[in-house]
């Protein structure tokens, strides 16, 4: 027996955010927003009578930085709050909105929990993505880091009631960046795919993902836009969907020592880090890994790992650890950080420090 569950309410296609989101507003309303997200995305006329902008989200948000979007929320009396922006946006509006209506800090909301209560978020959510690639939208969980560390704040309020996935939204995002969002969304839906909690449910999104990634990610890099970016915010969508049932792996164990030691986009960490999976994988699931690289329409795995370099190649992004600035030395640590992640059980096959060192030696 297998299960799914996402209540979000998703609208998408051009142009949906400036029909819906006006209405959503139930005011005092807070728009959570990076600095000048706002004006890029054509929606700075929405501030005002009741609409306010946040103080903006750095990449990699911290506890404190939610804890202060809280506190701001708290003080306008919001019953609205809309995450509009990237992962780190819309994952720090999600911990804001479950926080805002109950404790100051994180730790305490986490405390009362512990000890049975059940806390319900009590403003309005609304998920708007300015990338196409965390799926973050339609997920539960929020990626928050302390020190170059990073935490899950997980609680079944952080789904959105309403995300807004407008392509039109992406079609400013610069080479480098479509390259490493879109990788992010090509490892949900490969992780959805061959983790351990993948369902008959989960595949059918995953593989829609990965069939998109493989027509538009190229396309959408080398400057195409409409169709290319349309397809590209539609997989996003499909891998947040497989991932929020399912789970990620061995690649975002990895990948987040990867992020908070040494800097390297998320997107493009687990990008590099599921091309060194594939042939891995293969060995402990080979149908699964045979369903991916047919999804992604390459025929073979090795064409899959060169997809992936290519992508990276088209946006000027190296394709090496080395060359991101990771040292050798460094290693052995990054695979003791992953050995302990609670992501790496959700892999085919367990991974022993040895192994995932060799894993991170194989794209040095």
């Amino acid at each position: 027996m297998t299960a799914f569950r996402c209540p979000v309410e998703v609208h998408f296609g051009r142009g949906c955010v400036a029909r819906r989101l006006p209405a959503l507003l139930v005011r005092p309303a807070l728009i959570v927003t990076g600095r000048a997200t706002l004006a890029r995305a054509g929606l700075d006329g929405l501030l005002g009578d009741g609409v306010f902008a946040s103080v903006p989200v750095a990449p990699n948000p911290s506890p404190a930085a939610v804890e202060a979007l809280a506190a701001q929320a708290r003080e306008l009396g919001a019953r609205t709050l809309v995450g509009l922006g990237g992962g780190s946006v819309l994952d720090a509006a999600k911990a804001a909105a479950v926080l805002c209506g109950h404790d100051a800090t994180l730790a305490h909301l986490a405390a009362r929990e512990a000890g049975g209560e059940r806390v319900r978020r009590r403003v309005t959510l609304v998920a708007v993505p300015t990338t196409a690639g965390t799926g973050s939208e339609v997920t539960r969980w929020a990626s928050l880091w302390t020190d170059g560390t990073k935490a899950s704040f997980d609680h079944p309020d952080g789904f959105a009631d309403v995300a807004l996935v407008d392509p039109a939204l992406t079609d400013t995002a610069p080479a480098a960046l479509t390259a490493t969002t879109g990788l992010d969304a090509l490892a949900h839906a490969m992780e959805a795919l061959w983790g351990l909690g993948a369902s008959p449910l989960s595949d059918v999104h995953a593989e829609a993902a990965l069939a998109l990634v493989g027509e538009h990610l190229l396309p959408a890099v080398r400057g195409a836009h409409a169709s290319a970016r349309d397809g590209m915010a539609l997989a996003a969508l499909h891998a947040g969907l497989a991932l929020s049932c399912t789970q990620s792996a061995a690649a975002h164990a990895l990948s987040y020592a990867l992020t908070g030691r040494h800097g390297v986009a998320h997107g493009h960490a687990v990008g590099l880090l599921c091309r060194a999976l594939l042939p891995v994988n293969a060995r402990a699931v080979p149908e699964r890994v045979e369903r991916i690289v047919a999804a992604l329409g390459r025929p073979s795995i090795a064409a899959a790992q060169d997809f992936v370099d290519e992508v990276l190649d088209a946006a000027g992004l190296p394709s090496t650890l080395g060359a991101l600035g990771v040292p050798r030395d460094a290693h052995a640590a990054l695979a003791a950080a992953a050995s302990g992640a609670e992501r790496l059980a959700n892999n085919p096959g367990r991974l022993s420090p040895s192994e995932l060192l060799s894993l991170l030696e194989s794209i040095a």
